[in-house]
């Protein structure tokens, strides 16, 4: 698929137009869903200001803006219009394209838009029914409405990484930016509920989406048993209420099965294809006072197996059980290519590339994915048949870097 085939939309969502000056991860990603679904979603960047997302590793046959395999993650399916934001004609060109759009979306700190005359009091009075949604670390209002960040702000403040990682050590941040994966679900549902109160209604609605509000959800059980003075803490992969649960080795190097021993007929299967015969771990309640032992017993089995092995033994008997794969490993999985969940596209500056498909099938409008865009590459398109600009005065803004 080239840039160029991905024009006349299809999806469920065709028809709606979003200006998107979001960056980095948590706004992307949720304008990703929309745009792979028909929106026409038109992202505002500029060489001035680079969304960190485009210097990001890795990179694919190059290390340009327009070679991060981490942007194409994120950006699927967009256009690329490239504005300079500190210009007050780049603002005037940027607002003319918000105005013409039903949804403008943004997750810069907060006061950004304000600043550059595209805030919500602005835009809504300008138009009434454009719908705005906005991303953020804390929110818009209270005593961290300013907090600025990243992912893995949200994570350490909304104590996620206290719960991360293994008990007697320090507090434990994933290698990913937790925060900018859970918020992009929450935001892309706002979304929709605003599109459909548009459609109602006729009225514009601002969205304020926080990511530590949408960690909270993902950790809802443990902060409830805090606040009730029951300590919560790191534990590794083990569980609580079910013991073993965990990676354990297997034949080959770094191999390694994800094993769930959920009941205590679970165990006996385990027992039955394992050969293990201890009748003192027999109840749930002696696993989990001797986890060590029972992980032991576990590991002394897989080392004999490959993950693949181990894993289909265990499944047969209703274990719940699965390889750990690396991504080589994930890219060749079968179920996942049978889903096309990472469609190969000819991307024109990085060549053969995967485009992550979204994460669910709609039997009437399927998605249909486009390539992740070129830093720039829909300007001239964009200012002329949506805003009517000329190439004259398209030309003149390039030599004085308005859109640049």
């Amino acid at each position: 698929m080239t840039a160029a085939a991905h024009t006349a939309s299809k999806g469920v969502l065709a028809g709606i137009r979003v200006c998107d000056f979001s960056w980095v991860g948590a706004g992307p990603r949720a304008t990703k869903e929309l745009a792979d679904h028909g929106a026409e979603v038109i992202k505002i960047e500029s060489r001035h200001r680079l969304d960190p997302s485009r210097k990001t590793p890795p990179f694919v046959n190059g290390d340009s803006p327009d070679h991060s395999a981490f942007f194409v993650m994120s950006n699927t399916s967009k256009k690329s219009v490239a504005i300079n934001l500190s210009d007050p004609r780049g603002q005037e060109v940027a607002k003319q394209i918000a105005l013409r759009s039903h949804m403008v979306v943004e997750n810069f700190g907060t006061g950004f838009m304000e600043r550059i005359g595209l805030g919500w009091d602005t835009l809504h009075a300008l138009k009434p029914d454009l719908a705005m949604v906005s991303v953020s670390i804390a929110g818009r209002t209270g005593p961290l409405a300013k907090f600025r960040g990243y992912g893995n702000s949200a994570a350490a403040t909304s104590g996620q990484a206290l719960m991360t990682g293994f008990p007697d050590h320090e507090p434990h941040l994933t290698n990913y930016a937790y925060g900018d994966v859970a918020t992009p679900l929450f935001a892309a549902i706002a979304m929709m509920g605003a599109l459909d109160y548009q459609r109602r209604t006729g009225r514009g609605i601002h969205v304020d989406a926080c990511q530590l509000e949408s960690m909270m959800q993902l950790l809802a059980p443990a902060f409830v048993a805090e606040a009730m003075g029951l300590p919560q803490g790191p534990q590794g992969n083990r569980e609580p209420w079910c013991a073993p649960n965990g990676v354990f080795p297997c034949t080959g190097e770094d191999e390694w099965v994800a094993v769930s021993v959920q009941s205590d007929e679970d165990w006996a299967a385990f027992c039955a294809v394992s050969g293990v015969n201890d009748d003192d771990l027999a109840a749930v309640e002696a696993r989990l006072a001797d986890p060590e032992r029972v992980e032991s017993l576990v590991a002394d089995w897989t080392r004999g197996r490959s993950a693949a092995e181990a894993a289909e033994a265990l499944l047969a008997r209703g274990i719940a059980a699965g390889p750990v794969q690396n991504g080589q490993q994930v890219s060749e999985d079968p179920q996942l290519l049978h889903r096309d969940i990472a469609p190969v596209m000819d991307h024109p500056a990085m060549g053969p590339v995967r485009h992550v498909a979204p994460a669910f099938k709609l039997s009437r409008t399927p998605s249909d994915v486009g390539l992740a865009p070129r830093l720039g590459q829909d300007t001239d398109h964009i200012l002329t048949d949506l805003i009517g600009m000329t190439g004259e005065e398209i030309a003149a803004l390039r030599s004085e870097e308005v859109l640049a």
